[in-house]
């Protein structure tokens, strides 16, 4: 057992130093909130016009972050190309490399 912890559930008992939590976590929240309160809705909304036309201009880091916040984390090992298609428009295509799932494919 490890001295000044619960050992039903692991936490830290009441009066160890150690358990007091993360000194940082009251300054982060002060910083979240003045960024919340600095950041208008039509500013936001600027913010995310500039981030989805350097996506559709081919922006790879803009199309991963896109697509991260809307479908969620791209897979590890996974790749992103921009083409121009015939009519001007930029095609996106990901590849996700299933070598690791195919040898356990039947």
């Amino acid at each position: 057992m490890i001295e000044g912890k619960d050992p039903s559930n692991g936490r830290f008992v009441k009066g160890n130093k150690l358990g007091h939590g993360n000194p940082l976590t009251g300054q982060m929240q002060e910083f979240r909130e003045l960024f919340l309160k600095s950041v208008s809705k039509p500013k936001f909304k600027k913010v995310v016009k500039k981030l989805m036309d350097k996506a559709l201009k081919g922006d790879v880091a803009c199309i991963k972050l896109l697509i991260e916040r809307v479908m969620g984390k791209i897979p590890d090992g996974a790749s992103i190309s921009v083409t121009n298609g015939n009519d001007g428009k930029s095609i996106i295509e990901i590849k996700v490399d299933n070598a690791d799932n195919a040898d356990n494919a039947g």
